[in-house]
């Protein structure tokens, strides 16, 4: 159950990526790395979101989402 959570957003993301890389059909780097770094950080709250979610710790998990978002958006300045 928990490598089913983390891996799918990870899939998600890859998926997502190429996708708008394949969309965008340009040599835009900065397009392509913005959409991609907030599919990341989508990505990499999501696991700690559901996993606390479904422990019922409604709290933390919105303190963890918040946590990864935070840091994301600090090294994506």
């Amino acid at each position: 159950m928990l490598q089913v959570v983390l891996t799918y957003p990870l899939a998600l993301i890859v998926y997502l990526f190429l996708y708008m890389i394949k969309m965008t059909n340009t040599e835009d780097f900065v397009t392509i790395s913005r959409y991609y770094t907030i599919y990341l950080q989508l990505g990499l709250a999501l696991p700690y979101f559901i996993f606390y979610y479904f422990s019922q710790d409604y709290k933390q998990a919105f303190r963890q989402q918040f946590n990864v978002m935070r840091f994301c958006f600090s090294c994506c300045k």
